[in-house]
């Protein structure tokens, strides 16, 4: 019988453990997966704002302060779902501290985020495969995002991902005033998995590998070193660093384990009304330099909100000058796109004004007659000094 109270409950996996630690004895040397447990009542609903699918473990790390120290539970020493995780999955009390947050205090994030798993699951489970790593990382994205694509940290982590722009610039993805590939789903996973294979390369455990692309490589070395503990531990060496890292890294890891546990076997715990959202499709097409977003929703005769969802990377709304770009419009209407395109004059494919500045005039006033923000029109003109704006300049105005 489970017994709720004050938002928390005797977990599910204190009882089903010791069963899937029998049931990996009986399977050894066998692929066969553990039989599922018993199956477990979901409690009633608390309604929580869409926020809370924002950042999860900024949020839920916050809530750790006082919770129990990363020492195994009595009678649970740890236990691997056999045949179905490829990545060493422990429990101790910091991972049924998560367990227990996602399935009962925060069961509706949870769900918001199962939800929109479904977008990009599949298209993260191939590159994984592609490269050779742990299908199970597709569902780090949870703990880092919460499956959303245009949201920035606290820290300024940006994406599906949360890449720093340092990081990002490291793997490969662009940063620039008109670009951020962070913000899009396919280029940022491709340079997650070059990430994430550079840190298990440098570590050879993913415990720390995930540590250190929370918190940065150079803070798990300083942290090793200083607990005399060699990576080639393996896990063990993640709980013996534990207290040295900052407390989001912390619970970093032991959040990725419960997500991919509730995200493995979602009616285990309840979450069988849960849909996932079908994937993203689209159609790719070629564009030349300084296309506008806006000209391409018209030519479809579709909403400008829906090409720039599927184009979140060019933040200003318009592809960069001096080469040709890759878009992506609606499932199915590429050839539509290139028929309609093809048509157009040159001169219509960009969706800006000209203005020409006046002796005297500001940046700001510029911005301020327009309705945009002088930030935005800084970066758009390239302007490094605005306080050396001159007279007969022509600036682009964005639309």
């Amino acid at each position: 019988m489970l017994s709720l109270r004050r938002g928390r409950f005797t977990p599910l996996l204190r009882g089903v453990c010791p069963l899937l630690v029998a049931l990996q004895v009986a399977c050894a040397g066998t692929t066969a997966p553990p039989a599922p447990g018993p199956m477990l009542v979901s409690p009633p609903l608390v309604e929580l704002p869409d926020s809370l699918g924002v950042f999860p473990i900024e949020q839920f790390s916050v809530e750790l302060d006082d919770g129990p120290p990363p020492v195994p539970v009595a009678g649970f020493p740890g236990f691997v779902l056999a045949g179905d995780f490829d990545i060493p999955i422990t429990h101790n009390a910091r991972v049924q501290h998560y367990l227990d947050l996602m399935t009962v205090r925060h069961r509706r994030s949870s769900e918001i985020w199962l939800t929109r798993q479904g977008r990009y699951d599949a298209m993260i489970e191939q590159r994984l495969r592609d490269a050779g790593l742990p299908v199970t990382l597709k569902f780090l994205p949870l703990v880092e995002s919460g499956y959303l694509t245009g949201i920035s940290s606290r820290a300024s982590a940006v994406g599906l991902w949360q890449f720093m722009s340092s990081t990002a610039r490291l793997e490969g993805l662009e940063v620039s005033d008109r670009i951020d590939d962070r913000l899009d789903p396919v280029l940022s996973t491709d340079g997650a998995v070059r990430h994430l294979s550079r840190l298990y390369e440098r570590y050879g455990n993913w415990s720390l590998a995930l540590a250190a692309y929370n918190s940065g490589a150079g803070r798990v070395d300083r942290a090793l070193a200083a607990a005399g503990v060699a990576a080639e531990e393996g896990d063990s060496a993640f709980w013996a660093i534990h207290d040295l890292l900052p407390r989001e890294t912390r619970d970093y890891f032991p959040f990725f384990i419960a997500a991919s546990v509730v995200s493995k076997y979602p009616k285990l715990f309840g979450f069988e009304h849960v849909v996932p959202d079908a994937p993203r499709r689209w159609d790719e097409v070629t564009v030349p330099d300084e296309t506008a977003l806006n000209v391409v929703a018209r030519l479809l005769n579709v909403a400008a909100d829906t090409i720039r969802a599927l184009n979140p990377r060019f933040t200003e709304g318009i592809t960069p000058r001096g080469r040709q770009t890759t878009l992506r419009v609606p499932d199915g209407m590429g050839q539509q796109f290139r028929v309609a395109f093809e048509a157009l004059p040159p001169e219509k494919r960009v969706d800006v004004r000209f203005h020409v500045v006046r002796r005297g005039e500001t940046l700001s006033e510029i911005a301020l007659r327009y309705g945009i923000s002088t930030t935005r029109l800084q970066r758009f003109n390239g302007i490094r000094r605005p306080d050396r704006l001159q007279a007969g300049a022509r600036l682009r105005i964005p639309s």
